[in-house]
């Protein structure tokens, strides 16, 4: 379901739109929630660039994630870090009802945010395991010492 059919307004800025502009409409309408919605790679960047300009101008109103080229490790890894309030990464339309009214709700709000920050780390965390492991399979084939072997979700090494 679409936001508006949930009674909550929306304002729609279109596309490609400066974070300066998005930033000065949120403060101009007095925005509960900003939403970016990410339909081509060069977004991903300019959503990370949002939430950059919302910490300097120490917005504390929450980030919505979403499009087709996001996910919710991106947001986790390179948006989040940018912002010191609430980013979460919705995963289709169907979801944002949902997560805005948990964010909207004094109630739910701290808990589902403090939740939402421990996952993101824990993400963090994951991908940073994987770059590492990453590296050192890229150096070990770069000295011609292994040969992968993928097996299931695992990669096993073995001696040539």
């Amino acid at each position: 379901m679409d936001l508006g059919c949930n009674n909550y307004e929306v304002i729609d800025l279109g596309v490609m739109v400066p974070a300066s502009e998005i930033l000065q409409q949120a403060i101009l309408h007095k925005a509960d929630i900003i939403g970016l919605s990410g339909l081509i790679t060069p977004s991903l960047e300019e959503m990370a660039q949002v939430a950059r300009e919302m910490e300097k101008a120490i917005l504390k109103i929450p980030l919505l994630i979403g499009g087709a080229t996001t996910s919710e490790m991106h947001t986790a890894v390179r948006i989040a870090p940018e912002y010191t309030g609430s980013v979460v990464h919705v995963r289709d339309a169907s979801r944002a009802a949902a997560v805005v009214a948990a964010l909207l709700s004094t109630g739910q709000e701290p808990a589902f945010s403090a939740a939402l920050r421990d996952k993101y780390a824990s993400l963090r965390i994951k991908h940073q395991k994987i770059l590492r492991q990453a590296l050192l399979i890229c150096l070990l084939i770069w000295h011609g010492k292994i040969v992968l072997v993928p097996i299931g979700n695992h990669i096993l090494l073995s001696d040539r």
